[in-house]
Order: C-alpha cells, then structure tokens, then sequence
C-alpha cells in the first residue's frame, strides 16, 4: 500500500466519524430545545 491510499483512508474515517458525531448533536439539541422529552 502506498502512503497516499492510507492517507484517504485515514481522512475518510475520521470524516465519517465527525459527520456521524454532529448528526447526533445535531438530534440532541433538536430534542432538547424542543423540551418533549424530559429527563
């Protein structure tokens, strides 16, 4: 394998995680700002 293929994949799943990461923030705060689920 040469370093540029390593270095896509490595972009490519720290992007992914990132995206996935937000997504979820993203739902919390929706859910938390709109105050229908009280914990």
């Amino acid at each position: 394998m040469s370093d540029t293929y390593l270095k896509v994949i490595l972009i490519s799943a720290v992007g992914g995680l990132y995206l996935i990461a937000y997504a979820l923030f993203y739902v919390g705060t929706q859910v938390y700002s709109a105050g229908s689920i009280s914990i």
